[in-house]
Formats: structure tokens, sequence, C-alpha cells
């Protein structure tokens, strides 16, 4: 029984690394997030116009932080534990399941992995301020 546990618990392990390097932040930034912020992340996308809040300017997450990119709370922000109003509420974001745990299939797993693979693209579009 407990060899049993060990094995399906190591299964579970190594399909989250494998599971988290196989998706495309990109490609779910594209999908979930450039209608509002752009394809250039700098809140320039086609429904921008029609917020009432402006979207931010992800380019620029790092500078509003210090110079320091701060992946938990783009975590939360996401997942939707923090409330940002132009993503409506927080238990129904408007990206839909596509970041909520309980319907994201694979689990907490698969969403913590698409969390993070969308936070790497981020990181990988910040601007660094002017000298």
């Amino acid at each position: 029984m407990v060899a049993a546990l060990c094995v399906s618990a190591g299964a579970h392990l190594a399909w989250t690394a494998q599971e988290s390097k196989a998706v495309d932040g990109a490609a779910l930034y594209r999908t979930y997030c450039a209608t509002c912020h752009g394809i250039s992340g700098r809140g320039d996308g086609p429904m921008a116009q029609h917020l009432r809040v402006p979207p931010t300017n992800l380019t620029r997450l790092a500078e509003r932080h210090g110079g320091r990119f701060r992946e938990d709370i783009v975590a939360r922000v996401v997942d939707g534990r923090e409330r940002i109003g132009t993503h409506g509420p927080s238990d129904m974001p408007v990206w839909g399941d596509a970041f909520s745990s309980p319907l994201v299939e694979g689990g907490d797993a698969r969403l913590r992995a698409r969390i993070s693979a969308l936070a790497r693209y981020l990181v990988s579009i910040q601007e660094r301020p002017a000298p």
C-alpha cells in the first residue's frame, strides 16, 4: 500500500513538472489576455477602448514593484484571489474557467502550471525603465 502511494505520488510530481514545461505561456496570453492588454502587453488591445478602466501595461509590472517581478501577485490576479475591477468578480473572471482551480482539467497541478507559464511569459516582456 505504501509503495503504491509512493509510486502514485512520484508519478504525479513527474507529471506536474512535465506539464509545467509543456504549457505555452505566450499562447495562453494571446488567448486570454491580448484582447484587452494587447499583443504587446501595453494595454492597447482591441477591447481597451471599451473599458471604463484602461488595462494595465503588463510590460511595466516589475517596474511598479521596485524592479522585481512579483509572480505571487500575478498568480492572485489570474486565479481570482485578488480582484481587479475590469476582470469581473473574483468567482468568475473575464476569461471564464480557464484559470479556475475546480474547473481546469488536471486540477490544481494543471492550474499552477498554466499560471506559472503565463507568469514566465510576462517576465519575458518586461521593459527596463529608461536610465
